[in-house]
């Protein structure tokens, strides 16, 4: 697997500029969230750099606290904010907590934290949507 190290990251760069470069004229926190949370996702890190998931947590504030809209994104927005601050309590849960539940709480914050992008990444394109229409 250590010969795919090198492809995977410059796949995964590329296409988060690519991503960046369609989107560069959103908001700016959308784009900050996505980038945060690919870099958190993209190579190995330390527990304190759960840091970075701040910059998407902060996203989706902006998108909860803004006027309901008919998609319910703002009501989505709140309880992924919730969760993700919940999964965010123990930041270094894989020193904090014995096997096997070490490896359940990390994998549980990898899900929130892919279920976090994909809705950024959908707000963004709807976002984008609209505005080129």
């Amino acid at each position: 697997m250590e010969k795919w190290i090198l492809p995977s990251s410059l796949l995964a760069l590329v296409v988060l500029g690519f991503w960046t470069y369609r989107h560069r004229h959103g908001d700016i926190w959308l784009l900050l969230g996505v980038t945060a949370l690919v870099a958190r996702l993209w190579a190995h890190h330390r527990w304190y750099d759960d840091l970075l998931i701040l910059l998407p947590m902060v996203a989706l504030f902006r998108v909860a606290k803004r006027a309901p809209s008919a998609e319910g994104d703002d009501v989505v927005a709140g309880l992924l904010l919730g969760i993700t601050t919940l999964a965010m309590l123990a930041p270094g849960g894989l020193y904090l907590f014995p096997p096997p539940w070490n490896g359940l709480y990390v994998a549980g914050q990898v899900i929130v934290w892919v279920v976090v992008l994909i809705f950024l990444l959908d707000r963004a394109r709807r976002k984008n949507a609209t505005q080129a229409a």
